[in-house]
């Protein structure tokens, strides 16, 4: 049988994100007879690609319009690859593959991961009607809200992102009550992840840390963004008296490992995105602590995470320092968060049914595995 080749395009913006979940996915499918041409803008570090398979690249150009231009312009370079699916990884790159999927008439496979992306995705669905689309849904709620606004005769799959399952978590939990924290070895250290805007919900976060760390004075907080705002996080921390205890994670090679070493995630917005940071921190056993967010079916209040509503500081005071003296708490919270990875988000598994909506979208047998059984 001939192998089935698939062009995986993405931007920039997505590899930063989530540097590893590209060369998993195309481990996974090379691993399962899937070949693979790497379509990504000019300029790309080498270390978010792998040296399997085939690169292409378009032109590196902010307005989304060029960008578009450019992926349309892939089609003569992509025709005698005898590719068989696109698959837009991120939602940037969803209407210039659609375009180069009508150009080429092949048919694209669109992987929705954050609420935001909802409208975009049901106004492309109305006007490239003539394509044939499949949708990758990250969580299920993602999946009735695409549904909810295109209808259920489109092709709405749920696949939900894999991610490595360590056999020993790196979690510590911390145990800590103010007379006794000179006496711990271990630091304990949370990271604040988000969009990297300094919102009302990090100002909320901030003033409750003021008095977390007044009780915990050695508590280490690093925080996990890009852009520019960085210069209004820093005057918030100073302006608090944060700043001997807060960090920035830069980005760069590893810093995905570093931060997998804390004791805590906390993701003070409810960005609608599904991150496998957070997944990687669950299967690392590490507790999340996280406002409640209606897309992201795998935060579980009281099992796989503590969820708040809309927290004001003192919430985030009384819940941190709740946390950091229940060591059974945020133990069981480890432990449950590691076996809902390893029930729902097994990398194995999204590569096969990834590879599922390929075959059934490009109308190519599924090879018979005689190991299956019904």
């Amino acid at each position: 049988m001939v192998c089935m080749q698939v062009a995986l395009i993405t931007d920039d913006i997505w590899l930063d994100e989530e540097p590893g979940q590209f060369k998993h996915l195309i481990v996974g499918l090379l691993d399962e007879n899937v070949r693979v041409v790497q379509v990504v803008p000019e300029g790309t570090d080498d270390e978010y690609l792998t040296s399997f398979g085939q690169k292409l690249h378009y032109g590196r150009l902010g307005k989304l319009k060029f960008r578009r231009w450019f992926l349309k312009r892939l089609a003569e370079k992509l025709q005698p690859m005898e590719v068989s699916v696109l698959h837009a990884l991120e939602s940037r790159c969803w209407r210039g593959t659609l375009e180069l999927a009508v150009k080429m008439d092949l048919p694209v496979v669109l992987s929705l991961s954050s609420g935001r992306d909802l409208d975009l995705a049901a106004k492309l669905h109305k006007s490239y009607r003539q394509a044939r689309v499949a949708w990758l849904a990250a969580t299920e709620p993602l999946n009735r809200g695409l549904r909810d606004r295109i209808g259920n005769e489109a092709s709405v799959q749920t696949v939900r992102i894999g991610v490595h399952l360590p056999e020993k978590p790196n979690f510590q939990s911390p145990n800590l009550t103010p007379d006794h924290q000179q006496e711990q070895e271990h630091i304990p250290c949370l990271i604040v992840t988000g969009n990297g805007t300094f919102d009302s919900a990090y100002e909320q976060l901030f003033m409750g840390l003021t008095h977390v760390i007044a009780k915990h004075h050695y508590l280490q907080v690093f925080l996990d963004i890009q852009g520019h705002d960085q210069h209004k996080f820093w005057h918030a921390a100073k302006k608090r008296g944060l700043l001997p205890n807060l960090s920035f994670v830069p980005h760069r090679t590893g810093h995905r490992d570093l931060m997998l070493h804390a004791d805590m995630l906390i993701a003070p917005q409810a960005l609608g995105d599904a991150r496998s940071l957070t997944l990687q921190a669950m299967a690392q056993g590490i507790p999340v602590i996280a406002q409640i967010d209606p897309w992201l079916d795998y935060l579980v209040d009281g099992q796989t995470a503590r969820l708040l509503d809309r927290p004001d500081a003192d919430h985030w005071q009384r819940v941190l320092c709740e946390l950091l003296a229940d060591r059974d708490q945020l133990q069981f919270i480890s432990r449950r968060s590691r076996e809902w990875i390893d029930e729902y988000h097994v990398p194995a598994q999204q590569v096969l049914e990834t590879i599922s909506v390929y075959r059934q979208l490009s109308g190519e047998a599924i090879p018979f595995n005689p190991e299956i059984t019904s």
